[in-house]
């Protein structure tokens, strides 16, 4: 187990603060770490989290909920991908926090799953798409938005941090459902 401001940290020790820190702050879900961080008793417990199982790993192995966020939302939506996914013969799996993508399916192909509501950009109604990162760590980008639309959109075509789609028409609507060239990708070895 690891070590944090001189302490010797086990699962038994970090259960019983995270209990101490849910009491206090009168709660009955994961706190959050901003909240461990107000009111720890003991300094280095964030750290010792993220470090283990992370905030999400937690509350699974607690058996307790999390404060609902877009994070849970994200990660609600990258469940659905992966069983869209599977019902169309992949194989997909969920990577852990630390990983610069999602999914990855098939063994082969690294996928990051970005979500988005209906938005107002200029008179215009839009789905805005926060990719992060210039250069993408990932082969594809499944856009899922609020109405249920999935755009799978190779990386090489978004080396940009946002991506705006339009509800009328978009560049991107040539991506809509294009679950083949993930298919296409994973055959060829990548």
């Amino acid at each position: 187990m690891p070590y944090t401001h001189g302490m010797k940290w086990n699962d038994k020790l970090i259960a019983q603060e995270i209990r101490k820190i849910m009491s206090s702050l009168e709660i009955h879900r994961m706190p959050s770490l901003s909240e461990c961080n107000k009111v720890a008793h003991i300094p280095g417990l964030t750290n010792v989290i993220c470090r283990t199982y992370g905030f999400y790993g937690w509350a699974d192995k607690l058996g307790i909920d999390i404060k609902s966020s877009c994070t849970r939302k994200g990660f609600l939506k990258e469940a659905e991908m992966k069983s869209i996914l599977e019902s169309k013969g992949f194989r997909a799996e969920l990577t852990s926090m630390r990983c610069p993508y999602d999914l990855l399916v098939n063994g082969i192909a690294r996928i990051d799953v970005k979500f988005a509501n209906i938005s107002k950009v200029r008179s215009t109604n839009c789905y805005s798409f926060h990719l992060e990162k210039n250069v993408p760590t990932c082969d594809f980008y499944i856009l899922a938005t609020s109405n249920n639309k999935i755009y799978i959109v190779p990386s090489k075509d978004a080396c940009q941090k946002q991506i705006a789609i339009g509800t009328i028409n978009s560049k991107y609507d040539k991506y809509l459902n294009r679950f083949d060239l993930i298919s296409r990708f994973t055959e060829g070895g990548g």
